[in-house]
């Protein structure tokens, strides 16, 4: 067991200062889905020992928060997303990415016995996606987490490792120390045991990456009702911006994924067909504003028909606006649609 603590000579500064950065690995690249990340090193950290990976382009998001009470956590975060960046996607994607997760402990094992410093660590949380099977795997040492928004329901995906977790106990103990006890870390034993879970994707769901420095000081129903409003980017800010109002206690770092309704924006035509290729009904603006205006019309003629000419018998109304409704039919429909010929 260990404890989540940093020297008391960070706990100072970054006070007043817009933006402290953490290690921040981006590629720019073909976006298949929306995703926008920011980090603050809080109001009572010097430095930022949080680094993050925003990879859309290769499905891959991750954060990694250092465990500063064993020194080095900076370096230990930017290793563990240093190495997650060798990650090339495969079929196997999530084995893959739990290879490089204990490649990383290894190389942090290996430092802290090079460096002299004793124990180098870091928790991780980490997000692959498949999209053409709309699969995600998501993996995870310590308490980073991952959030899952669909609708309105907010779910957790991680549990935090922590020993009041992993031995079911909910309630909060008196001692502050255990309050920040991890039982895992990249890092802290030579046996890694990463936590896993896979799932499907629908359309319209946003994940959320973070350090604890958001997931402690600020509730789920807050952090659900942020990231429902607005686009990734905002959502992102807003929730950094959350983490500062409530004290900005810790580093903090997050990334929001959101994989849109592939529906949306593709058009405004609600009424389609549902087999085959889908086409509107009534296509071309042209053709719906001309349909009501047709019925607008029958209306008036009947009307017409009624007031000006009372001696109509019932039979030579109905026949005189039958044809009167199918000339203007005919006129109507009669308009060119593009790629689809003439209707």
């Amino acid at each position: 067991m260990f404890y989540k603590s940093r020297d008391r000579s960070e706990d100072a500064g970054c006070i007043g200062k817009a933006r402290c950065n953490a290690t921040h690995i981006t590629k720019p690249a073909t976006v298949r889905a929306a995703s926008s990340a920011a980090t603050h090193c809080g109001l009572r950290r010097r430095n930022n020992q949080d680094a993050i990976l925003d990879r859309p382009d290769i499905d891959l998001w991750a954060v990694a928060d250092g465990v500063g009470g064993f020194g080095g956590g900076e370096k230990a975060s930017r290793t563990v997303i240093e190495v997650l960046e060798r990650f090339e996607p495969s079929e196997d994607y999530g084995d893959d990415i739990a290879k490089l997760l204990v490649t990383a402990n290894r190389e942090l094992r290996l430092q802290a016995v090079v460096d002299g410093t004793g124990t180098i660590a870091s928790t991780v949380v980490a997000l692959v996606t498949n999209r053409s099977q709309q699969r995600f795997t998501c993996l995870w040492v310590g308490d980073s987490r991952l959030y899952r928004l669909r609708g309105r329901d907010l779910l957790q995906i991680t549990e935090d490792h922590t020993p009041l977790q992993e031995i079911g106990l909910g309630a909060k103990l008196s001692n502050p120390k255990l309050q920040n006890a991890l039982s895992r870390a990249i890092g802290s034993e030579e046996a890694l045991d990463v936590g896993r879970v896979d799932g499907a994707i629908e359309p319209g769901d946003i994940f959320l990456l973070c350090t604890d420095g958001l997931s402690k000081p600020v509730n789920a129903r807050q952090i659900s009702l942020l990231l429902s409003t607005g686009t990734t980017a905002l959502a992102a800010q807003d929730l950094v911006d959350a983490a500062l109002a409530a004290g900005g206690p810790d580093n903090v770092s997050v990334i929001v994924v959101s994989f849109p309704n592939a529906a949306r924006g593709a058009g405004r035509w609600r009424w389609t067909r549902k087999i085959g290729k889908k086409r509107p009904f009534l296509k071309p603006k042209s053709v719906r504003r001309r349909v009501i205006a047709l019925c607008l019309l029958v209306l008036v003629a009947l009307a017409a028909i009624a007031t000006q000419r009372p001696a109509l018998s019932f039979a030579q109304a109905e026949k005189a606006l039958a044809e009167t409704a199918y000339r203007w039919l005919r006129a109507a429909l009669t308009t060119r649609v593009p790629g689809d010929g003439q209707h």
